[in-house]
Order: structure tokens, then C-alpha cells, then sequence
């Protein structure tokens, strides 16, 4: 170990026995004599550790350097340099005092971020907040969380430390609105009898704080209404007293395990503007219903000021046990286990300070459930774990803690076994890749909000990093580094005890490395800071070892071929996807990735296109892999030279992109490619850069402008049974209409037809009206457009899928949650039940309207926000069994599948729309 490595480390571990007053003796001077070595070597030593994020420099006199990792203590960042130990004593007091309600909550990283952002959000609104109702069933901690609410508020000063937090159960007054409003809003002397003197409400008790109505449901309507009317101006009578306005500044937070959209008045829930919706115990991480366990024995542990001990089967048992009752459920549960132990040591005058939970103490409901739904001689293991215990197996299980476990004895197998640094460089890739994997296929690995702001901030660090290191990071890479910051920052904190442990072995890893590659391994500090400088995280000595095997791994030179593929998908993570699991599976880094929302025309497809191979300078061949669109669209906009051939094909599948990746490893030419491609059973396209022959096209034109045009072009396109030999072209109307057939397009294409919401040409034959297409109307010059490409029942499919995708698209502006394509799939199997049923048969234009129609509801079934009232219900249900029976079975797949139940009210609305147009 060398000089350096040891000062730090001299630092580090004298630094907790000494007082602040105390801390001279970390000045280069105190530090030189303590090693005898100059001070201007130690003082060079110590100014390399403050740039490398190891130690802070405090400018006092003398100059004095303390540890980062022990002083920050899992605070917010500090800075490098202070001016004196008193500023950094404030910064950290700040950095301290700084909000921490959220962060008690389990989950605040992961399940409950969007939620907590809405609370925060709702809790500091100018002008007083915004109302907020939390929605969640019985027991997720609705409570807890509009307590923190207020706590949060009083930490911001949003409310005033003396203000109170008044929490009303409204399911008390569910038959007594009247007492309800008196309590509300209070009553002067002789409002009743018996109101012998004024005595103030609730508005006026929480004015400046919170008032918290729980159960909001229970209300009467005219409670409500007295309610929404309050929270217009925020003023109010006070019962008895019908002149005087009495005001009051108070933030009310409500919560309901009912719809709101059907039991509150919807004048009251427009001036709800933020809903928050707590997820079920069953819909969290089971990381974080392990939390919940361990801080909810360790809160008993206090209260019982015993020790508590629980078998491994017990403890098992209650993490798999699906608590109906959620959190509240789980907290009584542990209560009762506490108990039954306590009470059979004390019976049994145990002298020691821990009581064990084992079978014998779980309740009998719960034995009978377990024993119905498993064999009981499975839970054999009597293993007993104390808290302690428990808690560092959680870290232990957490992916980033395994990773360094892993990566730790990779370099002491090395060390032991005398193998060479490449050794341990394919070691640790290997680690590194299970790790990724882990990250990207794992039910908690699911792509979050947070991971999406990482990937949307590292954006405008991977210029920085291009630019100063020349390194091309693909969108792949950058998705996976996200990934990787993303559970760097939320679970460093359970290497802690790791990183304590192996503190030695870990920087003479750092060592070893920066010896063998001292370059990568500078290159790999220098990027931590300007990651570290753009999001606020602090690297300790196991995150730059971390990052540096993923920026050797990453950027090594083994992943450059001749040949590149990139796949461009529309939607959230397509394309993210489809490239994750095809190199996974092929075992090599083959493709790219780029992500398009659903709305990008050609144009700005070509355009992402033009970007990406600017920013790979050295890529001679490119395999381009697009969902759907006009390849030559793409083609005539993509702006390349001669030393890149790119060949582009369409309707991209899983399959296609791991047979051409397959191709790609075994250094195929593009000729070779595109040639096996068109020769095996895909349904796809493909235009390569050179290609100039005059293709046949059928042009799309729209008078409202290209937009619309190019939108028929994509609907045609899609609603093809299969390649033909014919090119689907949107192009501007004011030019054919101008040009007519001398149009440029003319020129370029063999022009079969013109199809679109107007004919600018003056020749009629040439022209086909949109909506003959999907009314099927015209057939014979439908049947001549095609029929040199398509078959008879090709035609009738093409018709088929174009009432489908014209469906597909209105339904895009309609759906706010779901996917459209997934919905229209279960539509269409309803539709297919009805028209096989329905008599007479539907009409084209019905089916067109039913499409949304039954995709909407289909949405409103899944997010429990149906329609429930429907005028002469009782008498549509009379007169309409068979119709109600019909519509019932059709919809048996879909019900079965998400678990829902079509009530008769919208069955009706069904009936309205297919008999009452």
C-alpha cells in the first residue's frame, strides 16, 4: 500500500475518536510528522484525495482535511471546500434539519415516490396548497401519510409549529349530518338546546394546520355540499348565527377506500385537484413488505422492552401470507405474536432478555389458511433470527450488496489464486452482466419514473463525457447506467456494513487496478465527477469500483464489429426491449436502441436517424430495424455518405431481430443479410441506400396538410395482410393539385392511386375516396388496385385490419391510460361474438363507433371508474334479458382475464349505441 492509501486511512479511522476541537491533528503538518515524511508530500497527497471526493478541505488554520464518507453521514452533498469548520458545521446541520417525514416511510424510494411527489407538491402550492384526497383500501396507511403531510409542512414552514392536526372519522356522523356540521362549524350560544355557551369547530381549531377527513364517503350529500362550498372562499356561519362570516386558512386532506367518482358529489371532487392512490401491500416490492416486518417487530421490541427473536419458518410464513387488511392487518398480526410470546416467557420465568416467535404463537385463522393452501411440514426450518439479523439479511439481498459481494471475492480469488488482471476484468464483467440483468428482467426491476429522470439527466452528460473522452455511450448503455445510478443511490446504504468490513480489501482492489490501467481507471474518477456535479451523488470507494467495471465493460473494444444494428420502435421502451433481451440472448452487444413516441412521422424518424449515426463516427454498415412507417420516407431524409451502407428494414419482431443479430456476430455482409432475410417467411420490407428502381405507390394526400396524409399512409400501411411490391407514400396536396399528374411524385413513382379526404386530381379513376376503403364501398377498383399483389381473401383481410387500425387510431385520442392495441385486441373478440350473434347485422359505421365505444368502457372497467346510472334501468333489464345475455357472454374472456364484472348500466349504453344512432 502506498503513502497515500495510508494517510487516508490513518484519517478515516482516527477521525470518530476525536473531537471537532481536536481535529488539527488531520493538518499536513500533524499528518507528515506522524508518518515522517515531507510536508509538502502529504499536503500534495491530501489535495489529490479532496479532488478525488475522499476528503474535505476545511481552510482553517491550520488547514485541516476530514473523510467525506464519515462526516457527510448519508447527508445531502457537501462541498469540497470550506472556508472555516464552522460553515461546515452549519452545512451539515442544514443538510440534517432538512426535510426527513418522507423519508421515515418505507417505500419512499420505490413504491411511494410518485406519491410522496404529489404530497410534497400539494402540501407547499402557493396560496394555501391544494385539497388532496388519498385513495387506498383499508389499511395502506392513508393516516400515516396525512400525519407526514403535516409534518412535511410544519418542516417547510408552510405551517406554523403551534398549528394542530385535527383527524375527523366522517363514518361517526354517517347518520348524524347534523352533528357533523355543528362540529364543524362550530355553534354560537342558543344554537340549540342545550348549547349553553359558543363553542368553536373544526375549521376554526385546524385553521392555519390540517384537517384530515377520514372515510370521506360516509358524508350525507348535504354535508358534502356544505364542505365544498367552505373550501370556495374559505369562509363560513357558524351554526345558530346566519349573519357573520367566520374565515379560516385550513388544508384538508381527504381519504376514502370507496370510488370516488361515485360516492362524493362531483362538485366536491372538482375541487379535489390531486388524488393520490396508495398501493395494496400486495401490489408493493416484497423488499419493502420485509421493511415493514422488521420496523414493525422492532417498534414492539420497544414498546415490550424486550429482545425479539423470530423463527426462520414464522418469519417465511408472514412474508408470503397475503394480508387482506394490508399494513394494518400485518400490525395487529405482530401485536398478537408479541404478545403470545411475552405472556408464554413470562410464564415460563425465562430470565433472559428475548422472547422467541415460533408457530405455536400465530392465531388459529392463520394456521387454518396455511395449512389449506400448503403443507405445514414445509415450514421445518426453526432457524430463530434476531432483528439485527434480519436487517442485514435485507441488505444482503439487495442486488447492488450481491454484486459487491461478488465483485470483492472475484479480486481475492484472484490475489489468492495469482491470475492475471484480465482474468479478473472477464470476472467481473461476467458479475457485472448477471447484476444488469437483474436490474433490467426482475419484477422489481420494472422501468420507474426515477429511472426515466436518470436516463432523461444523463442524456446531456453522455455530450459531456463524448466530448472530453470520446467515448460513444449507445442509448442502450445509457438506459443500463441509469439503471445502475438509480440503485447506486437508493441502496448504497446497505453496503454499509460490507464496505466496513472489506474497507481494506476494497482500496487495495482500487489500487491493483490503477496500477494495471491507470488510464481507464482516472478517466473512470473524472466521469464520477461530472456525474456526481450534475445529480448530486457521492461515489464512496466500492461505487468507483462499480463504475469502472461497467465503463471497461461498456466501452471495451471486444463489442465493436463492421456491422451495427439499431432498432427503432414507437412507444415508452419498445425498442428499449426488444435490444435488451436480443443481446442478452445472443450473448454480445448487437443493437441499439432508439425509443419514439407514438405520433414521430417518417420525417422525424430519419431525423433521430441522422443523429445517431453522427454520433458513431466509426460504424461502416448499419441494419436499421423500424416498427412501421414509409421506408422511403425514412430513406430520402436520411442525410449519410458513401463510407456508410445502411439498409432498413420494417415491421420489426423479436425473432427477426435475433436472426439478423445471429448474422451480425458471424460478420454476414449487408448483401448477405438482406438476401437470407427476403428469402425466409418474414412479413416485412426492406429498402437498402442504393436502390433506384421506380416502384409502384399509392400516394396519400389530405387538404388539412401533410400530417393527416401521412397518418393514412401509416393506417394503410399497418392494415396490409403482408409485404407487396408497392410503395404507401403521403405527400402534399396543394402540389398534385397544382402539378396534377406532373406532379415530382409522378416522376419518382409509379402513381397507382391517390387515396385520401379530397381528389386533387381532375381525373376521377385515379381517385379513392378513405372512406370507400373502410365502408367497403367501390370494391372492383379496389380489388384492380390490389390484385396483382393480394388475393381475393388478402383484399377482404385488408379491409378487415383497415376498419380496425382506423379504430386503433381515434382510439389513441380517447384512451388516457391503457394501451390501445391491447384493448382493441380484447374489442375485437367481443365484436367478432356480437356480429356472429347480433341480428340484424351490424354495419360498418357501427362497428366503427363500437370499436371506441367498448375500448372506452373497457378502460373504465379496469380502472373501476364505470358508468353505474342509466335512466329505466329496471325496465331495460325486463325487456332486454336476451340482448343483456348475448353482450354478457361476449364479454365472459375479458371479465375472467382482468377480473372484472360489466354492470347491466353499461350493457345498456351498449344496447343505446347499436339500436339508437
Amino acid at each position: 500500500m502506498n503513502t497515500k492509501e495510508k494517510v487516508y486511512i490513518y484519517i478515516e479511522e482516527n477521525y470518530q475518536s476525536i473531537n471537532w476541537e481536536d481535529l488539527h491533528t488531520f493538518s499536513a503538518s500533524a499528518i507528515a510528522e506522524q508518518f515522517n515524511v515531507s510536508r509538502n508530500v502529504v499536503s500534495q497527497y491530501l489535495n489529490e484525495l479532496v479532488e478525488e471526493k475522499r476528503l474535505i478541505k476545511i481552510n482553517s488554520r491550520p488547514v485541516i482535511f476530514v473523510p467525506r464518507i464519515l462526516v457527510t453521514n448519508n447527508y445531502e452533498v457537501l462541498e469540497d471546500t470550506y472556508p472555516s469548520l464552522e460553515k461546515l458545521q452549519e452545512d451539515i446541520a442544514a443538510k440534517k434539519n432538512k426535510s426527513k417525514s418522507f423519508t421515515k416511510l418505507i417505500g419512499h424510494e420505490g413504491s411511494l415516490n410518485y406519491l410522496i411527489d404529489q404530497c410534497k407538491s400539494a402540501v407547499t402550492y402557493p396560496d394555501g396548497g391544494l385539497s388532496t384526497l388519498l385513495l387506498g383500501v383499508t389499511g395502506v396507511g392513508k393516516s400515516l401519510i396525512a400525519q407526514t403531510m403535516y409534518d412535511y409542512g410544519v418542516e417547510k414552514s408552510v405551517f406554523a409549529k403551534d398549528s394542530r392536526f385535527i383527524a375527523v372519522n366522517c363514518s361517526e356522523y354517517a347518520d348524524n349530518p347534523e352533528l357533523f356540521l355543528t362540529n364543524l362549524f362550530g355553534n354560537v350560544k342558543g344554537a340549540y338546546t342545550g348549547a349553553s355557551q359558543e363553542r368553536k369547530g373544526l375549521l376554526s381549531l385546524a385553521d392555519g394546520g390540517v384537517l384530515f377527513l377520514d372515510e370521506i364517503h360516509c358524508l350525507r350529500p348535504e354535508c358534502q355540499e356544505k364542505l365544498y362550498l367552505f373550501m370556495d372562499k374559505g369562509i363560513y356561519h357558524m351554526i345558530g348565527d346566519n349573519e357573520k362570516w367566520y374565515s379560516s386558512k385550513v388544508f384538508i386532506i381527504f381519504a376514502t377506500t370507496e370510488d370516488p367518482q361515485i360516492s362524493l358529489l362531483k362538485p366536491l371532487m372538482r375541487r379535489i385537484p390531486i388524488t393520490c392512490k396508495i398501493p395494496s401491500l400486495a401490489q408493493r416490492p416484497k423488499q419493502e413488505k420485509k421493511e415493514l416486518l422488521h420496523f414493525l417487530l422492532s417498534d414492539e421490541s420497544k414498546k415490550i422492552q424486550k429482545e425479539i427473536a423470530i423463527s426462520q419458518r414464522v418469519y417465511n410464513l408472514l412474508i408470503d401470507y397475503e394480508f387482506n387488511g394490508n399494513i394494518g392487518e400485518m400490525k395487529n398480526l405482530v401485536k398478537v405474536l408479541a404478545a403470545s410470546a411475552l405472556m408464554e416467557h413470562t410464564r415460563l420465568n425465562k430470565q433472559d432478555d428475548c422472547i422467541q416467535i415460533d408457530l405455536q404463537h400465530l392465531p388459529d385463522y392463520i394456521i387454518h389458511e396455511v395449512a389449506e393452501n400448503m403443507n405445514l411440514l414445509q415450514l421445518d426450518n426453526d432457524t430463530f433470527l434476531k432483528l439485527s439479523e434480519i436487517h442485514l439479511a435485507q441488505n444482503k439481498e439487495k442486488q447492488l450488496y450481491i454484486f459487491n459481494e461478488h465483485m470483492i471475492e472475484n479480486y481475492k480469488k484472484i490475489q489468492k489464486e495469482n491470475e492475471s488482471y484480465f482474468q479478473f476484468i472477464d470476472n467481473a464483467k461476467a458479475i457485472l452482466r448477471v447484476y444488469l440483468d437483474e436490474l433490467t428482467f426482475t419484477e422489481e426491476g420494472k422501468k420507474n419514473v426515477n429511472e426515466v429522470l436518470y436516463q432523461s439527466l444523463f442524456e446531456n452528460i453522455r455530450l459531456k463525457i463524448s466530448q472530453k473522452f470520446r467515448i460513444s455511450l449507445t442509448n442502450t448503455e445509457v438506459i443500463s447506467l441509469s439503471k445502475l445510478l438509480y440503485d447506486y443511490r437508493i441502496d448504497i446504504n446497505s453496503c454499509t456494513s460490507l464496505y466496513n468490513e472489506e474497507k481494506q480489501i476494497i482500496l487495495d482492489c482500487l489500487e491493483y487496478i490503477k496500477k494495471q490501467d491507470f488510464e481507464n481507471y482516472n478517466m473512470t474518477q473524472e466521469i464520477l465527477q461530472i456525474i456526481s456535479n450534475s445529480i448530486n451523488i457521492e461515489f464512496n470507494s466500492l461505487g468507483i469500483l462499480d463504475f469502472y467495471v461497467y465503463l471497461k465493460t461498456m466501452t471495451g473494444v471486444e463489442k465493436k464489429k463492421e456491422t451495427h444494428g439499431i432498432v427503432l420502435a414507437h412507444g415508452y421502451s419498445t425498442a428499449s426491449s426488444i435490444t435488451t433481451t436480443a443481446n442478452h440472448m445472443l450473448g454480445s452487444y448487437v443493437f441499439d436502441a432508439i425509443d419514439m413516441p407514438m405520433d414521430l412521422q417518417a420525417t422525424d424518424i430519419a431525423a433521430k436517424l441522422n443523429a445517431y449515426i453522427h454520433s458513431q463516427p466509426n460504424i461502416s454498415n448499419i441494419v436499421m430495424l423500424v416498427d412501421m412507417g414509409s421506408l422511403e420516407e425514412i430513406y430520402k431524409n436520411i442525410n449519410t455518405n458513401e463510407s456508410v451502407n445502411i439498409v432498413i428494414f420494417n415491421n420489426v419482431t423479436l425473432k427477426l431481430v435475433l436472426d439478423i443479430g445471429f448474422m451480425i456476430t458471424r460478420n454476414e455482409s449487408i448483401t448477405q443479410i438482406m438476401n437470407t432475410v427476403e428469402t425466409t417467411d418474414y412479413q416485412n420490407r426492406h429498402i437498402y441506400i442504393e436502390t433506384k428502381r421506380k416502384n409502384k405507390a399509392i400516394i396519400t394526400v389530405c387538404p388539412t396538410g401533410i400530417q393527416t396524409a401521412e397518418k393514412l399512409s401509416q393506417l394503410l400501411q399497418d392494415s396490409l395482410p403482408e409485404e407487396v411490391d408497392m410503395e404507401i407514400i403521403a405527400h402534399e396536396f396543394s402540389e398534385i393539385q397544382n402539378n396534377q399528374k406532373n406532379s415530382d411524385i409522378y416522376e419518382q413513382y409509379d402513381v397507382q392511386y391517390i387515396v385520401g379526404t379530397a381528389n386533387p386530381l381532375d381525373d376521377k379513376d385515379s381517385y379513392i375516396p378513405v372512406e370507400e376503403l373502410i365502408e367497403k364501398q367501390n370494391m372492383d377498383k379496389i380489388q384492380l388496385l390490389f390484385n396483382t399483389v393480394l388475393t381475393d381473401e388478402q383484399i377482404d383481410k385488408f379491409s378487415h385490419n383497415l376498419l380496425r387500425n382506423f379504430s386503433l387510431q381515434n382510439l389513441l385520442e380517447y384512451l388516457t391510460i391503457l394501451n390501445p392495441e391491447k384493448i382493441v385486441s380484447y374489442t375485437e373478440e367481443i365484436i367478432k361474438e356480437l356480429k356472429t350473434t347480433m341480428n340484424p347485422a351490424l354495419t360498418s359505421s357501427t362497428v366503427v363507433g363500437l370499436y371506441i365505444h367498448i375500448s372506452c368502457l373497457i378502460e373504465r372497467l379496469i380502472t373501476d371508474n364505470y358508468i353505474t346510472k342509466y335512466d329505466q334501468l329496471d325496465s331495460f333489464i325486463k325487456e332486454e334479458a336476451e340482448f343483456i345475455e348475448i353482450v354478457k357472454n361476449s364479454f365472459k374472456n375479458l371479465e375472467k382475464h382482468y377480473c372484472v364484472e360489466i354492470p347491466i348500466s353499461e350493457i345498456a349504453y351498449i344496447h343505446d349505441h347499436i339500436y339508437r344512432k
